[in-house]
Parts: structure tokens; sequence; C-alpha cells
């Protein structure tokens, strides 16, 4: 292999030499013909672990200890940080976009602090994955307007802080026709989690009613109000329900005297199934309207017990 004597750089401004010995380690850079090349060469690996270099005697003795701790450290996934990732490069494809190449595939377990963002990756398997949750910094604002940004992390926070409220984003999003959901495509929604001024709590108009559909299955068969299913969201929804349930039973009982009625005449304007007794000749009867006569139908007829015993 043709060799220089002369340090060159590499693409992105190193000085190194072709073999490249001490890299890292300056003190083996002009031994590259010696036992100290070998050893510089071993070095370098060796920080590239993130393992302590330690200083070796330049003979087969040096080696031999720089090859048993370059073998320690490849059992242990290492640390790197830089604005890339290490164990690749970036390259420009064929169809001129930037593209990430892998040239040496990271250790699982291995840590990479990105400068540029502040954050802390580990490499798991075929990734790096952030291990430090830096995206999940919450996001403030000086109004009560979302905040516009290009993508959200579920689990991102948002704090208002002029109404004092604090969000979560949960992943789902709405359109303009108001479908919500993971997959939509629309703005996030933020769900409110907390209000620091105390002026949002949960309510019946808000707390939301569990029922099963097989309970709205049909119409009540009395004079109570029908379920119907739509109508029926939040605590709030049923408890009017109820309210409206209770008038309608107070009112019934409420027109009991028309219901039934008492006297010597029949009631001038009797309703279908309304009872009247008539107190003179003590008989009970009952108001039938059919398809084509309406009538009062004796439900019995007073027995004279006494004339019956005289016979």
């Amino acid at each position: 292999m043709t060799t220089s004597s002369q340090p060159t750089e590499n693409s992105e401004g190193y000085v190194t030499w072709n073999p490249s010995v001490g890299l890292y380690h300056k003190a083996a850079s002009g031994k590259r013909e010696s036992y100290g090349g070998v050893i510089g060469a071993l070095q370098d690996q060796i920080a590239s672990t993130g393992n302590t270099v330690k200083s070796y005697p330049e003979n087969f003795a040096g080696i031999i200890a720089a090859i048993q701790d370059l073998k320690l450290g490849e059992k242990k996934p290492g640390s790197n940080s830089g604005d890339k990732p290490p164990g690749g490069d970036v390259i420009i494809n064929d169809q001129g976009e930037l593209e990430w190449i892998i040239t040496e595939k990271p250790l699982d377990g291995q840590l990479w602090f990105d400068t540029r963002q502040g954050r802390m990756f580990v490499w798991v398997t075929d990734n790096w994955y952030q291990s430090n949750g830096g995206d999940g910094i919450p996001i403030v604002t000086l109004t009560a307007e979302p905040p516009v940004v290009d993508y959200v992390v579920p689990g991102q926070m948002w704090y208002d802080k002029t109404g004092n409220n604090l969000f979560i984003f949960a992943g789902d999003y709405q359109d303009a026709q108001g479908n919500i959901g993971p997959d939509v495509d629309g703005t996030p929604v933020w769900v409110l989690i907390s209000d620091l001024d105390s002026d949002f709590l949960q309510t019946t108009a808000t707390l939301p009613l569990d029922l099963d559909s097989s309970t709205f299955a049909s119409a009540p068969k009395t004079i109570l109000p029908p379920l119907v299913e739509a109508n029926y969201n939040v605590q709030k929804d049923y408890n009017i329900y109820v309210n409206d349930a209770l008038l309608a039973l107070e009112d019934a009982i409420e027109d009991i005297d028309t219901v039934v009625a008492t006297g010597v005449a029949a009631p001038a304007n009797p309703l279908n199934g309304q009872l009247w007794y008539d107190t003179a000749s003590l008989e009970l009867s009952i108001y039938y309207t059919d398809s084509n006569s309406s009538q009062w139908v004796p439900t019995s007829v007073a027995h004279l017990v006494d004339d019956e015993l005289s016979l």
C-alpha cells in the first residue's frame, strides 16, 4: 500500500496519516513503522469505545495489553457527543437529498449527546432513541391560543400563561369537519388537565355519562318523558330527565281529581279512561271511547244485601 509521510485532511478537516496512527494520541503519529504506531492505533480504538486509555510499552507486551483492553472495551457500549451520531455519515443520494448512512453499527446501549439540540440518545437494536425526554419540554404562550408547531409529540404539554391553564397533547387531531382521531389531518387537540386558577372544575355538565344502549331499547309506557339516546351524553342530561320525570309524576298526582271524579253528575268533559263514582247510585263507571262512540260504562253495580236477605 502506498503511504505518505505527510499528513492529509479528511472530509471533516481532521489531520490524518495513511495509515492512521495516533489520530487522538499524537505521540504515535510519527511511529507508523514501529510498535509505537500499532499501540497508537489501538489507543485510538480504545478511546472510541469510551474507555480510559493507558500508556503501553512499545513492544509485544504493550501491544498485547492494548489489544486486551480494546477487547474489554468492545464488550461495553461507549458514549459520544457531537452534531451527528457516531457510526455513520451524511451523503447526497441519487435524488439529491441528504441521507444518513451507517458505516459502523453502534452497540446496544451506546449513548450519543446531540450538541445541536442538547439531547441525549441511546442506540437500541436499529435506531437512536431519545433518552432524556427533551421533546416533552412544555410550550409556554402568553395568550390562550394553542401554539402553532409543525409537529407535536404525544405527551407534550402547553402552558397558557394568561389563563394559567396546563394542557396536554394526547395524540389526537381535529379537522375542519370536526372529526377527531390520531390519523386525522388537522390541528392538535389540547386537553385541559389543570386549571391553576381553579376556575375549571369537573361538573355534571362535563362528566361523561356511561349508559348501555339497551337502556334506550323502548320508550317508557307510562306518563314519564320518552328516552332518546342521542340526548344523553353527560350527567347533566340525565339529571334533567330525572327532574322532568318527577315533574310529570307530580302533575299526574295533582290531576287525580280529574282522573277520578265523584258526585251525582258526571264530569262535563271526560277523558278516555277517566273514572266517575256516582254518589247517588253508588256506582263506579269508566269513560270509554271506541272507534265510533263514547260512553260511561259501569264497572260494578251496587248489590242491595238487605233486600236479598228479606226474600
